[in-house]
């Protein structure tokens, strides 16, 4: 038994985590720092408009042609009864009013996407607004919602998104307090899917998206905080005393932990 990998979508438990302190270059192929979460991989146009680790963070270009789109695997399938969270900072840049593109959402092991946030046109007088949907378009008003003011480009705001199994609804939260924080839903593609990776997507457009502390977790405040609660760090704490324990045990090999 190998503690770090926890039962299947534990009450509360950090499934991804990734802060990008890595070397400025390519992003493709790096470890998530702290983890948990494989190497990032490209899931489609590998080495187009390469992904880049910019000062501990990475930035996502949509510009002409399509680019490089990542994902990380954290290993156990979202199923009945699951809700999973994903937390980020998040700073757009551009120099017009932001074309539509979205650039994070949760994916199943082969090409089902949902809970996709956007960066769409704004709606009054602002730079853009952030907008969420399930199927791959933001237009065709079958129920995707869009955040209910303007957002300021170079300004840096928290975003958490979900993705709720049994409905099939996603929300999304900007600068959140806690749960109950002001929120937006969208009710299109309301369907159950087994998403296991997350991803972040380079399209056309014109707009770059500076991402930071990204944090996939089972509770909103983790995703949101990127610190485990308390019952994930006693789990961790206790496998971690039993490994020692056991391995002290068997004169430093572990024949059989725990």
């Amino acid at each position: 038994m190998v503690f770090g990998a926890l039962p299947a979508m534990a009450d509360a438990t950090i499934l991804l985590q990734e802060n990008f302190t890595h070397p400025d270059g390519n992003f493709l192929s790096q470890i998530p720092n702290p983890g948990p979460g494989t190497a990032w991989f490209a899931h489609s146009g590998a080495g187009n408009k390469a992904i880049q680790v910019v000062d501990g963070a990475v930035t996502l270009e949509q510009s002409a042609g399509s680019g490089e789109d990542v994902s990380s695997d954290w290993g156990v399938a979202v199923g009945p009864g699951d809700t999973i969270f994903a937390g980020f900072d998040l700073t757009v840049t551009g120099s017009l009013s932001a074309s539509s593109t979205y650039f994070a959402h949760f994916k199943s092991s082969g090409n089902t996407f949902n809970s996709r946030v956007w960066v769409t046109a704004s709606q009054s007088s602002g730079d853009f607004t952030i907008s969420l949907s399930g199927d791959s378009s933001i237009t065709d008003t079958d129920g995707e919602a869009f955040w209910g003011s303007d957002l300021t480009y170079g300004t840096n705001y928290r975003v958490v998104h979900s993705y709720d199994f049994d409905s099939g609804e996603k929300s999304l939260w900007i600068d959140p307090l806690n749960q109950m924080s002001a929120s937006i839903t969208a009710t299109d593609s309301m369907v159950s899917n087994a998403m296991v990776q997350y991803a972040f997507r380079q399209s056309t457009g014109n707009t770059f998206q500076k991402i930071d502390n990204l944090t996939v977790a089972t509770t909103f405040t983790e995703a949101h905080t990127g610190v485990p609660e308390p019952a994930s760090l006693m789990l961790w704490m206790l496998g971690w005393i039993c490994c020692c324990f056991c391995t002290r045990r068997c004169g430093g090999t572990v024949m059989n932990p725990c």
